[in-house]
Protein backbone atom coordinates (compact mmCIF):
# COMPACT_ATOMS: atom_id res chain seq x y z
CA UNK A 1 0.00 0.00 0.00
CA UNK A 2 1.19 3.74 -0.50
CA UNK A 3 1.04 6.36 2.14
CA UNK A 4 2.13 10.24 1.22
CA UNK A 5 4.66 11.63 3.74
CA UNK A 6 5.13 15.33 4.16
CA UNK A 7 8.73 16.75 5.87
CA UNK A 8 8.90 20.00 7.19
CA UNK A 9 12.09 22.14 8.79
CA UNK A 10 15.71 21.11 8.92
CA UNK A 11 14.77 17.75 8.63
CA UNK A 12 13.13 17.83 5.14
CA UNK A 13 16.79 19.04 3.67
CA UNK A 14 18.56 16.01 4.58
CA UNK A 15 15.43 13.11 3.68
CA UNK A 16 13.53 15.39 1.33
CA UNK A 17 10.22 17.22 1.39
CA UNK A 18 7.49 15.14 -0.53
CA UNK A 19 7.64 11.06 -0.47
CA UNK A 20 5.24 8.13 -1.50
CA UNK A 21 6.25 5.22 0.43
CA UNK A 22 5.42 1.22 -0.03
CA UNK A 23 4.73 -0.24 2.83
CA UNK A 24 2.95 -3.80 3.82
CA UNK A 25 -0.67 -3.61 4.99
CA UNK A 26 -0.73 -3.02 9.24
CA UNK A 27 2.36 -1.21 9.28
CA UNK A 28 3.34 1.85 11.64
CA UNK A 29 4.58 5.11 11.75
CA UNK A 30 7.48 3.69 13.06
CA UNK A 31 7.86 1.45 9.66
CA UNK A 32 7.19 4.48 7.46
CA UNK A 33 9.95 6.33 9.34
CA UNK A 34 12.66 3.17 8.87
CA UNK A 35 11.52 3.42 5.24
CA UNK A 36 12.12 6.94 4.38
CA UNK A 37 15.99 6.30 6.74
CA UNK A 38 16.21 3.30 4.40
CA UNK A 39 16.11 5.26 0.98
CA UNK A 40 18.24 8.06 2.55
CA UNK A 41 20.69 5.82 2.80
CA UNK A 42 20.69 6.74 6.81
CA UNK A 43 20.70 4.17 9.24
CA UNK A 44 20.78 5.98 12.93
CA UNK A 45 17.27 4.04 13.33
CA UNK A 46 15.94 6.15 16.71
CA UNK A 47 16.52 9.86 14.99
CA UNK A 48 15.70 11.91 12.01
CA UNK A 49 18.55 14.27 12.03
CA UNK A 50 18.81 15.52 15.34
CA UNK A 51 15.33 14.88 16.30
CA UNK A 52 14.78 11.82 18.16
CA UNK A 53 11.97 9.38 16.88
CA UNK A 54 9.11 9.33 19.26
CA UNK A 55 10.13 12.26 21.60
CA UNK A 56 8.25 15.67 22.01
CA UNK A 57 10.78 16.80 19.54
CA UNK A 58 9.02 15.81 16.71
CA UNK A 59 5.15 16.36 15.24
CA UNK A 60 3.72 13.78 13.73
CA UNK A 61 0.52 13.78 11.89
CA UNK A 62 -1.49 10.98 10.28
CA UNK A 63 -4.46 12.61 8.54
CA UNK A 64 -4.05 16.19 10.39
CA UNK A 65 -4.16 13.92 14.08
CA UNK A 66 -1.03 14.07 16.44
CA UNK A 67 -0.27 10.76 16.35
CA UNK A 68 0.69 11.38 20.44
CA UNK A 69 -3.27 11.18 20.42
CA UNK A 70 -3.23 7.35 19.32
CA UNK A 71 -0.22 5.29 19.80
CA UNK A 72 2.83 7.30 19.19
CA UNK A 73 5.25 6.03 16.58
CA UNK A 74 3.07 2.13 16.84
CA UNK A 75 0.01 4.16 15.51
CA UNK A 76 -1.24 1.41 12.25
CA UNK A 77 -1.74 3.97 9.62
CA UNK A 78 -3.73 3.13 6.24
CA UNK A 79 -3.70 3.06 2.59
CA UNK A 80 -3.32 6.38 1.55
CA UNK A 81 -2.72 8.14 4.38
CA UNK A 82 -1.11 11.51 4.88
CA UNK A 83 2.04 11.86 7.04
CA UNK A 84 3.11 15.17 8.02
CA UNK A 85 6.53 15.34 9.87
CA UNK A 86 7.90 18.25 11.58
CA UNK A 87 10.14 19.36 14.48
CA UNK A 88 7.72 21.37 17.04
CA UNK A 89 9.85 24.60 16.55
CA UNK A 90 9.78 25.80 13.20
CA UNK A 91 9.99 29.64 11.85
CA UNK A 92 11.89 32.56 12.59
Amino acid sequence: MQVKVRIFGEISRVYGGKHIIEVQENSTVSSVIHKIQENAGLTQSDHLGEWQIGSQELAILINGKNVDLMNGINSTIHEKDDIVITPYVVGG
